[in-house]
């Protein structure tokens, strides 16, 4: 599976939709057309100088680089495991 690729290779959410991005064959400027948000915005997520993107940017890359925002970060992770235990 793909997805697992990426966490193998690392746990670091900039590393991840680096390395998602790359796989789609996406320029910045493109996945931050997809993604809705500046360039700017985009490469700082990337390159990990911004640490708290909003959650509408965090949406926004998750569509941008077709998977869930739990691909990417740990605390969707977390919040999609203890949905799944209050079901």
């Amino acid at each position: 599976m793909v997805v697992a690729q990426y966490h193998s290779v690392s746990k670091n959410p900039s590393d991840i939709i680096k390395a998602k991005r790359a796989g789609l064959g996406l320029s910045q400027e493109q996945a931050a057309a997809l993604a809705g948000c500046t360039v700017s915005t985009w490469r700082g997520v990337e390159r990990g100088t911004v640490q708290n993107p909003t959650m509408d940017t965090c949406l926004g890359i998750a569509r941008a680089l077709r998977c869930e925002l739990s691909d990417i970060w740990t605390w969707a992770r977390k919040r999609t495991s203890q949905a799944g235990d209050a079901a």
